[in-house]
C-alpha cells in the first residue's frame, strides 16, 4: 500500500500532466522540434531524479552498515520460552505422556 501511495499515484499524476502538455502543444500547432525537445527534457529530468534517488538510497544503506552495533545492556534479560507446551497430546488408544 505504501508503494502505491508514495510512488505509483504521483507517477501516474506526472504521466497524465506530461501527456496533457504534449496534447496541448500538438493542438496549438507547435512544431515537432519543440515537442521533441520537451519530451527530451522530461526524460532528462527523470534520469536526473532517479540518479539522485539511487545515490540517496546508497548513502542510507552505507550509513546503516557503518553504524556500530549497540552494546549489550548491563541489566539481565530473561530467556524466552522455546516450547509452547511440554504436554504432548496422545494419539487414539495411547497413554498420555507428560514430558518434564
Amino acid at each position: 500500500m505504501k508503494f502505491g501511495w508514495k510512488v505509483l499515484i504521483p507517477a501516474n499524476i506526472a504521466w497524465i500532466l506530461i501527456v496533457a502538455l504534449l496534447r496541448y502543444f500538438s493542438n496549438q500547432g507547435t512544431s515537432r522540434s519543440v515537442i521533441i525537445a520537451f519530451a527530451g527534457g522530461v526524460i532528462l529530468l527523470y534520469l536526473f531524479a532517479s540518479t539522485i534517488w539511487e545515490r540517496a538510497a546508497k548513502n542510507r544503506t552505507e550509513t546503516a552498515i557503518s553504524r556500530p552495533m549497540p552494546a549489550a545492556p548491563s541489566f539481565p534479560i530473561p530467556k524466552l520460552p522455546m516450547d509452547i507446551s511440554t504436554i504432548s497430546v496422545p494419539k487414539a488408544g495411547q497413554e498420555r505422556v507428560i514430558h518434564e
